[in-house]
């Protein structure tokens, strides 16, 4: 079905006149194979492939459709929210029996997810995330999102098409009391939903065509292994899809029993930390400091309530730079051996640590408590929605970490959610590894260069 002009709304209906674009919705499985016969005689040329999903989880989320970019014209939604699962399985393989060739931006993505949730990678043989992130490393050194909105804004005529849907997102959830992160894609609307990955699906084509022209103009001018460099990048995705939809078994009662362990040592050297006088100490200046601060703003004296009620709530907070910096550089007067971005004394864990080594016997039992407090939080998330709580349920006790290959600007693989690649090796934290089990018949090997 072709979708008409007045049928759009917003940026995208703009688009779509102004660039006569051509968009495509489909619904139906059992015309599969008729569709996909038209498209292999029709289309010659390569084309783009995108998946639209309720969020990012490989195993929870479902797929909502796949987007086909035809050409830098054309592009045809195929609406899936309905289909069973067997249908879904054989749309992927239809898909990937195409000839042409398949172009994708952040091909991980959407090949660890159709991996894991239909045991079918859906296939591509180019990422435009991977040629922005060797042609443009610029980007990556300053930070500078290689996404396909920002790359779509940087380098194509069609601006920021996803604003209507991103205004939707904000409206929708702030009519429903509704937290951002909260939000899946199943709420938007199919029409707005097919417009935007259609959008998706020419964009990352025009992208290809702009991309290969610069490499092209690279090689030219020297850059003799280019080519094989994108290769490897291409070939290393295979690689870390597989690593990624396998995952790693955890252990959710030793998760559990450590998170009690620890809970318990917090809990003991807290009230010993504040019992000691240079929490006293610090504390006092803190709630003067607060009590001035809230005078100054008032043209007569503060109320008695009003004073005793800051005086009552001017505790101690040791997530408090402003509280350590009061505790480490005005009470226990230690030399500033680190400064923040901003030019202020740094109160890090790094700074904590070298005092601590120091034998400082303050430093070293807030270290001893701050380590133990990275371990709950940082690691274990029980109480905080984080770390390996976070990522596994009683249903799923699996890990599959994100590796992202395009991400630093060494080149070097970041892995997050959570982040695999750097378990605490020594200490009271290395028992964190005793949460990652082999699974049956499989051995965990361990080696470091």
């Amino acid at each position: 079905m072709k979708i008409k002009n007045e049928e759009l709304s917003g940026r995208i209906q703009q688009l779509h006149k102004d660039y006569e674009l051509e968009f495509h919705y489909f619904n139906k499985p059992s015309s599969i194979d008729n569709l996909i016969k038209s498209i292999e005689i029709n289309v010659k040329n390569s084309i783009s492939v995108d998946i639209e999903t309720t969020g990012l989880d490989i195993i929870r989320d479902r797929m909502l459709g796949i987007v086909i970019g035809l050409n830098t014209k054309k592009a045809l939604y195929i609406s899936v929210r309905d289909w069973n699962e067997d249908d879904i399985v054989y749309l992927i393989k239809s898909i990937n029996s195409l000839p042409n060739k398949k172009i994708m931006h952040n091909m991980h993505f959407d090949m660890s997810f159709t991996g894991a949730r239909y045991n079918i990678q859906l296939h591509a043989d180019y990422d435009t995330m991977i040629y922005a992130y060797c042609l443009f490393t610029e980007f990556v050194y300053n930070k500078i999102s290689i996404s396909l909105k920002e790359m779509t804004r940087r380098f194509l005529p069609y601006g920021d098409y996803e604003a209507d849907l991103l205004d939707f997102k904000k409206q929708y959830t702030k009519e429903h009391k509704m937290k951002q992160e909260d939000f899946s894609y199943e709420l938007i609307p199919e029409d707005m939903l097919s417009a935007y990955a259609c959008m998706d699906g020419i964009a990352t084509l025009v992208l290809f065509n702009k991309f290969m022209k610069k490499k092209i103009e690279e090689v030219n001018k020297g850059w003799e292994k280019l080519d094989s460099l994108l290769e490897l990048k291409h070939k290393v995705t295979y690689v870390y899809n597989k690593i990624k939809i396998n995952g790693f078994t955890i252990d959710r009662d030793m998760v559990k029993k450590l998170h009690s362990e620890w809970s318990e040592k917090i809990d003991i050297i807290l009230k010993e930390l504040l019992s000691m006088k240079e929490i006293k100490i610090s504390e006092s200046i803190i709630k003067r400091k607060i009590l001035k601060k809230a005078q100054e703003k008032r043209k007569s004296l503060l109320p008695l309530t009003r004073c005793r009620k800051l005086w009552k709530e001017s505790n101690f907070n040791f997530n408090s730079s402003d509280h350590l910096k009061i505790l480490f550089y005005e009470v226990l007067k230690l030399p500033v051996t680190k400064k923040t971005d901003k030019g202020e004394p740094s109160t890090d864990s790094e700074v904590i640590e070298n005092f601590a080594s120091q034998g400082i016997e303050f430093m070293t039992k807030l270290n001893e408590y701050s380590t133990y407090v990275k371990g709950i939080d940082g690691f274990l998330g029980i109480d905080t929605g984080k770390g390996l709580w976070k990522f596994t349920d009683d249903n799923h006790s699996i890990v599959h970490s994100n590796y992202n290959h395009c991400g630093t600007v060494s080149s070097r693989v970041a892995c997050t959610e959570p982040n695999k690649s750097q378990v605490p090796s020594r200490g009271e934290l290395k028992k964190i590894k005793k949460c990652y089990v082999a699974r049956k018949d499989y051995n965990i090997l361990g080696f470091d260069k």
